[in-house]
């Protein structure tokens, strides 16, 4: 009687949600920064909290020990909310509608005969089987992309333009544009300059491995770009927890390009 009823309610939650229309999508970038959060760690007892924060605003504080699966969808940091039961990733199902751009009657026919969920008065769908049925790429991974080693759920649903071999290129002539005028900027006047030629190591880069949004770059450092857009973000930092210097980051090449060569002529 229990699991009828919840049928009935799923049902009725169903019909109700296709009744409107569309939601709005909005664009984010996978930009964040993970640090030590002073105000939440206990030093003392070597309880390390670290704060999350995405460039959409979104705020999680993590906990070393703790996994927690992030959620990319179209190139995005995502902050909705994901469900794992039984090793299935759900997501409440307007949500996932909004971030793919999707007509609510576009995927009635794919929700009714899915497994769904029901919590809260919500209904969360399967995430992979669901976004695959509409012609979404799904992957899981991306640890070393994320912040302490942490996995990340990816969707995208959006026509892919940048190939393997623009992407190394792009990531390449970017780097040998934006060199020459790091070495003219104030902060380079600051610093030590250079030691040997970083014009060589760019060259060293290589693509080694793939996203559903994007092109995995490796070399001087850790570059994605976008396989849609052709948007370039690097990332800094590893994940190296437990001491008060741990950052981790994800910036935009274009926006915040001395950060990245501050960082390589510091670290090397």
């Amino acid at each position: 009687m229990k699991n009828l009823r919840r049928m009935l309610a799923c049902g009725l939650l169903l019909s109700q949600l296709f009744c409107g229309q569309a939601w709005a999508a909005e664009v984010h970038t996978p930009c964040y920064r993970n640090s030590v959060d002073t105000e939440n760690s206990d030093f003392d007892k070597g309880e390390w909290k670290y704060r999350f924060t995405a460039d959409s605003g979104q705020e999680t504080v993590l906990t070393e020990g703790e996994k927690h699966t992030f959620l990319i969808i179209n190139g995005g940091l995502s902050a909705e909310h994901i469900i794992i039961e039984n090793g299935r990733a759900f997501m409440e199902l307007g949500a996932l509608c909004d971030a793919l751009g999707l007509q609510r009657e576009e995927v009635k026919d794919t929700a009714l005969s899915g497994k769904t969920i029901c919590v809260e008065n919500e209904i969360y769908v399967p995430v992979r089987a669901f976004a695959t049925r509409l012609g979404a790429t799904v992957t899981y991974g991306m640890q070393e992309v994320m912040p302490m080693g942490n996995p990340c759920i990816n969707l995208d649903n959006r026509a892919q333009k940048i190939t393997k071999e623009t992407a190394v290129q792009n990531v390449k002539e970017k780097l040998q544009l934006y060199d020459p005028m790091f070495r003219k900027s104030e902060s380079y006047q600051k610093l030590t300059p250079y030691v040997g030629e970083m014009q060589t190591e760019f060259q060293k880069l290589q693509c080694v491995d793939e996203t559903a949004s994007f092109w995995v770059i490796k070399g001087v450092r850790l570059f994605l770009v976008d396989k849609a857009t052709g948007e370039i973000y690097y990332k800094l930092g590893e994940s190296d927890t437990g001491s008060g210097s741990y950052i981790e980051t994800i910036g935009k090449l274009e926006e915040t390009y001395e950060d990245l060569f501050e960082n390589m002529l510091l670290c090397g």
